[in-house]
């Protein structure tokens, strides 16, 4: 069984964000995605499960990612990046950007324009959705019918939504929302005729409950989610529609279909290949050199190397990463994994921080063992045609697609890039390999380890 359905996914997406929203205080974020240019007198690096609010507050080092808020100030986004690489702390600076929390951007490019943009940089609490799929507990049962888990999820996600218009905002409900099942509709409408401001909506870890739910997810599971929550991105563009919803953004590991019909999600533009926003997740090479340098002096001092050594290192250990399906070898454009360098600066030690802490590469090793016709070396450099990932137009279809090919499920993940990308004559090719040592070092051992486990 593929590890991962391009149908669910899409199913699942409609499912969760229906109405899954939360106050954005019990999020495990991957680190190092906080963004301030100014780190003078702070001395600690963050950890893997600071928050954007408790990097700000401890007075944490970070890496500013300030920039990106201005091509974020309207529509309809979708952007992807891999497990654990600090999309959830970038949502939640975003979060705090539009609430108008200004005390936490001082000092950056942002707050002399406030997030109005305007000359006398003003700033306006503008309210905010932020939703994480990962706050939602799903528990599988086989006594219950796939209708029955889906109607308790929807119990569950229902109650958090009327929590954050009643406790939040301290909304009072109408009786007429009281007497049906509460939207997402509802809760836009609610927002914008109090507020008078249109409200921005950012969903994080859409795809995480088909993580938690797994393989035992069947088909007629995954109709009876579509079914169910179909209307959650026609609500979105139908209030984007009307000038209700100023911004929404949604995050995740892999795609789904923006062009299918009742998903509601067309109007939705997938970023995640886009060379503007290539490096806002993730660490460049200057953004290193920049922020961590008394880090990297110590680190080369404890190895008795140079800085240049250290930071040549990092590059060879957890850089190669680029999201730019045009400027892929630019090296402005090239990242590094955050979670890796971030422990490997505190620990003054090189390893294999990330692949240890998500756990995938024995997912991925599991399933080329099962599959004869992929190896270890066949992926470096594989030319991968008609990829789904990179091309909207070849992506496939939620209703009948059981799965995802091994390649493009490892690019998605984060075990392999993209060296090139070409496309012609509604042709395309995309050549992919391994981005770094901990990526190759990990897949190799988890290989290893999966071939001792069938052979005994």
């Amino acid at each position: 069984m593929r590890y991962l359905s391009v149908k669910m996914l899409i199913l699942i997406l409609v499912l969760t964000t229906d109405c899954i929203v939360s106050s954005n205080t019990n999020h495990s974020p991957s680190p190092g995605m906080s963004m301030a240019p100014n780190n003078v007198g702070r001395t600690e690096l963050p950890s893997d499960y600071d928050t954007w609010w408790n990097i700000q507050e401890g007075k944490k080092i970070y890496v500013d990612k300030t920039k990106f808020l201005h091509q974020l100030q309207s529509g309809l986004r979708f952007l992807r990046r891999p497990p654990g690489f600090g999309t959830s702390t970038f949502l939640q600076m975003i979060a705090s950007f539009f609430k108008g929390e200004q005390h936490y951007f001082n000092g950056t490019s942002v707050h002399q324009y406030g997030n109005t943009r305007s000359k006398n940089g003003s700033w306006i609490r503008y309210p905010v959705i932020h939703i994480n799929f990962d706050s939602i507990p799903v528990q599988y049962s086989k006594n219950l019918t796939q209708y029955e888990m889906v109607g308790d999820i929807k119990n569950r996600i229902e109650l958090m939504l009327r929590n954050i218009a009643t406790i939040t905002y301290e909304i009072d409900i109408p009786k007429w929302y009281t007497e049906s099942r509460f939207s997402l509709s509802h809760l836009i409408n609610l927002l914008y005729r109090n507020c008078s401001l249109p409200v921005v909506i950012l969903i994080d870890e859409y795809d995480s409950i088909i993580e938690k739910v797994g393989s035992n997810l069947d088909g007629n599971f995954t109709d009876c989610f579509q079914k169910g929550l179909e209307p959650f991105y026609t609500q979105i563009k139908a209030a984007h529609s009307m000038y209700k919803v100023k911004l929404a953004l949604v995050t995740g590991v892999h795609p789904f279909d923006i062009n299918t019909s009742g998903l509601g999600a067309n109007n939705f533009v997938d970023i995640s290949w886009d060379s503007e926003f290539a490096t806002c997740i993730g660490f460049t090479k200057d953004e290193i050199e920049t922020t961590f340098k008394s880090e990297i002096s110590d680190f080369a001092a404890h190895l008795k190397t140079t800085p240049d050594n250290i930071t040549n290192q990092l590059k060879y250990w957890y850089g190669g990463y680029s999201f730019s399906a045009k400027d892929t070898l630019n090296e402005k454009y090239i990242v590094h994994n955050p979670i890796s360098v971030l422990n490997a600066l505190k620990n003054f030690k090189f390893d294999l921080y990330w692949v240890n802490k998500t756990a995938n590469a024995d997912v991925i090793a599991k399933e080329m063992n099962s599959l004869s016709f992929y190896s270890f070396d066949e992926f470096k450099n594989y030319r991968l045609r008609h990829s789904s990932d990179l091309n909207p137009g070849n992506r496939y279809n939620p209703i009948t697609q059981d799965g995802i090919p091994l390649p493009e499920m490892m690019l998605q993940m984060g075990y392999l890039k993209l060296v090139s990308y070409t496309y012609h004559h509604s042709r395309d090719v995309a050549v992919l390999n391994y981005p770094n040592w901990e990526i190759e070092t990990g897949l190799n051992r988890s290989l290893h380890l999966a071939s001792a486990c069938e052979n005994p």
